[in-house]
């Protein structure tokens, strides 16, 4: 491989590299503070992305709860009641962003010998999936009993069996009810139900949902079960901490940046024993290349042990990057700068 043009004092690039790594890892040597602070942001910061990611879950789920993004597709004038297709209404979360959709009316009530008197509600299998399991669901709150589990409900003297259902948010009051699968032949709906994906933005899918159903008679209206105070994911978006990745980057890089200042000495002794200006900026740069690699290796190995980063997955490695590339830029810079000055004025300082 040939020499680079300013590398006048015949140093093998290879052996550059091996000073370099020689420096960093040195138990002795200033550069050595650098990769450490490194390793430890590393670490820290996709633990601290962790937890944010985790607080805007635990945001999202407590508004889920309370019925964000459910709304309940019906006649616009109550007195006229509009029908809807129930294929169309069922199909919605096949063609859609919605999560789930389907319809659901009131049977009646029913007297049982565990609860008392509970209402009867009549649902789509899309809407409640466990129906398909061919036996009615009782409410979440009735029975402190896991999800799916199967019990025996005596109606009249007689044991009926039913599944525990899964917690279901505001606006669909099945939580302390019983849920029977919608007859074959209702063909037509007086309401829809429609869950929308949380990340998606209600008030722009709505027409687009509205305009997947097929409707008889009156025009219909999309009723939103809850009004969203404040949008977690903008909120997550905007947040000051945006731009941690940016400036873990250049605190290791301002931190590199100052040992290399505090190796003015030691730098000298390079400049004396005739390498240049050139080989001595590669050095110090790879030496910054080795510390930014530390960082990108400490926060990778976090994310594969801390996996809740689920969508945010790709955002924080282009952080890592991002900050990988500051940490070089700097002490670049700071390299640059420092061999500006003569070997003798290095030397005087101590």
């Amino acid at each position: 491989m040939p020499n680079l043009p300013w590398d006048l004092d015949q140093w093998a690039h290879h052996y550059l590299v091996r000073e370099s790594v020689k420096n960093t890892l040195s138990t002795t040597s200033v550069a050595r503070w650098g990769l450490y602070v490194a390793v430890v942001l590393g670490v820290a910061f996709v633990l601290f992305r962790t937890v944010e990611l985790q607080t805007l879950e635990s945001k999202v789920a407590t508004l889920e709860n309370q019925g964000r993004h459910l709304f309940v597709v019906q006649s616009r004038d109550e007195t006229q009641p509009s029908r809807i297709e129930r294929t169309s209404c069922e199909q919605i979360a096949e063609n859609t962003g919605a999560v789930v959709a389907g319809g659901m009316s009131s049977v009646g009530e029913v007297t049982t010998a565990q609860f008392g008197t509970l209402q009867v509600l009549a649902g789509s299998t899309t809407l409640f999936p466990m129906l398909d399991r061919g036996m009615a669901i009782i409410g979440s709150e009735l029975v402190q009993e896991p999800a799916g589990t199967e019990m025996n409900l005596l109606i009249d003297g007689v044991g009926v069996p039913v599944l525990v259902g899964e917690s279901q948010p505001a606006g669909i009051s099945t939580n302390n009810a019983i849920v029977v699968g919608l007859p074959p032949n209702d063909k037509l709906l007086e309401k829809c139900v429609v869950l929308v994906d949380q990340r998606e933005h209600l008030e722009g899918a709505m027409p687009g949902l509205l305009s997947q159903l097929r409707v008889f008679g009156n025009p219909v209206i999309g009723v939103a079960s809850f009004r969203d105070i404040f949008n977690p994911f903008e909120e997550y978006r905007e947040r000051p901490s945006a731009i941690a990745g940016q400036a873990v980057g250049m605190l290791i890089g301002l931190i590199t940046a100052f040992g290399t200042l505090r190796r003015s000495s030691e730098i000298a002794v390079y400049r004396l024993s005739g390498s240049s200006r050139g080989s001595v900026t590669i050095m110090l740069i790879w030496e910054a290349v080795i510390c930014a690699a530390a960082f990108c290796g400490s926060a990778i190995s976090a994310l594969l042990v801390f996996r809740e980063l689920d969508f945010a997955t790709g955002a924080v490695l282009l952080e890592t990057a991002s900050a990988g590339v500051l940490i070089v830029l700097i002490a670049g810079c700071t390299a640059t700068l420092i061999l500006r000055r003569s070997p003798i004025s290095l030397a005087k300082d101590r």
